[in-house]
């Protein structure tokens, strides 16, 4: 298939562009991933990972036990001489030291003729993606919308008693495909590697055209960037090379995280230090968004018109659709209202399947925490019950321990499903 061709002209064939055909795009793309880095060092080739491929997506994402995780803003620093971009400490400590030896390189010649090292400046680093779960939230809350007005069935909303209930239904249903709470949103696509403050970027194009990458591959002083990576601690994105991400279990980071006061830097310590777990007001702004859209509807639809037969004659009449009083929301939609729903929410979302006795259990040990303890513990005993497995088909995981169940004479047929049974009784 290639005879007649050389690595050179098919990393040209690579370059892929988002005007193309879905054809062109996807050969090309299958082009660059078997051959842009071709000629790259065995010795280097390991600085190179693909944060796009199965459980790396999740890298910064989640703790070391799957939970999701997001930043702590405070320990965000600016990085050296780039204005407006921050990463965590230890990471903008190694792109310091990092982005000091390329210019050192660059000053006394040893990088010549490279457009790309002789200007390297950080155009992107930490990203606050919270804003994308507000649109994704108001997405939801205009498809519900446009649905039950175009409908009719918002006529049937007199007050908020009878909003609620249907409302539920429809998240319930919508969260089959969509993303609502937030530790689902976090490994979600909406979300990315931008907003865990390990990674730096170093070009501005995206993903929309190959042609800056192969350049890059194809600059004499490629090994030697994946070499300086390598020195201060940093994984290389393959998919987009103008990106250093912080690799957590380098020994060169963790001397870098051993500076900022982790004495011991193994990777459960660095989440613990600089990350959250998610999720603990996930109830508050469920509350928010039943109360907002109900007030809406109320504000700009207050008549609800009504048709009706009386004595063979055919009348209308009007009614007010009742206001909604922050007091009584709150009184008749206390806390442990929006627990219980959460809770179904989550078993939709995930498509865990608890059965409706495993899902009321659930509820009560979750309403018996928040009772005895306090919400926030309540809250993250729900989200490391609906947590994902860290195994999907087609992944590393999934071949690794398949191999496994083989080599222990098991039969690997349908352990998945097996594996989630085990899981939910863990």
């Amino acid at each position: 298939m290639t005879r007649g061709f050389t690595v050179e002209d098919l990393k040209k064939e690579a370059k892929a562009t988002n005007d193309m055909t879905s054809f062109e795009l996807f050969t090309r793309r299958v082009l660059y991933e078997t051959y842009a880095y071709s000629e790259v060092s065995e010795e280097m080739q390991s600085v190179l990972v693909d944060f796009g491929f199965q459980e790396n997506t999740f890298y910064g994402r989640v703790d070391p036990l799957y939970r999701s995780v997001i930043v702590k803003d405070q320990n965000l620093v600016p990085l050296l001489g780039a204005p407006n971009q921050y990463a965590l400490n230890f990471v903008a400590d190694a792109y310091g030291e990092f982005i000091k030896e390329i210019r050192i390189a660059v000053q006394n010649g040893k990088i010549q003729r490279d457009p790309v090292l002789q200007n390297l400046e950080v155009k992107r680093s930490y990203v606050n993606n919270q804003l994308n779960q507000t649109f994704l939230l108001e997405a939801m809350k205009n498809k519900f919308l446009s649905y039950v007005i175009e409908s009719g069935e918002s006529k049937k909303f007199t007050n908020v008693d009878k909003f609620v209930p249907f409302f539920q239904d429809f998240i319930l249903e919508y969260v089959e495909k969509n993303t609502i709470s937030t530790p689902s949103f976090v490994t979600s696509t909406s979300y990315n590697i931008n907003s865990t403050g390990l990674c730096i970027d170093f070009g501005d194009t995206g993903f929309s055209s190959d042609k800056e990458k192969i350049d890059f591959i194809n600059s004499p002083n490629f090994e030697y960037y994946l070499s300086v990576a390598k020195r201060y601690g940093f994984y290389v994105d393959r998919r987009y090379p103008l990106r250093i991400v912080a690799n957590l279990s380098s020994p060169a980071m963790k001397r870098f995280i051993s500076f900022r006061g982790i004495t011991n830097p193994k990777p459960s310590s660095v989440f613990l230090v600089n990350y959250r777990l998610v999720g603990r007001q996930d109830l508050e702004m469920i509350r928010a968004v039943f109360f907002n859209t109900y007030q809406f509807l109320q504000k700009t639809r207050p008549d609800i018109k009504q048709v009706f037969v009386e004595n063979g004659s055919l009348f209308t009449t009007y009614i007010k659709r009742t206001e909604i009083l922050p007091d009584y929301f709150d009184k008749k939609y206390p806390l442990q209202h929006w627990m219980g729903f959460y809770v179904k929410l989550r078993n939709a979302e995930t498509k865990m399947n608890f059965r409706d006795q495993q899902v009321r259990k659930i509820t009560a040990n979750a309403l018996n925490l928040n009772n005895t303890i306090d919400k926030e513990v309540a809250m993250d005993y729900i989200n490391r019950v609906f947590m994902g497995i860290p195994i999907s088909e087609g992944s590393s995981f999934d071949a690794k321990f398949k191999e496994y169940l083989k080599r222990t004479d098991q039969n690997p047929d349908n352990y998945l499903e097996r594996l989630k049974e085990i899981y939910k009784t863990r």
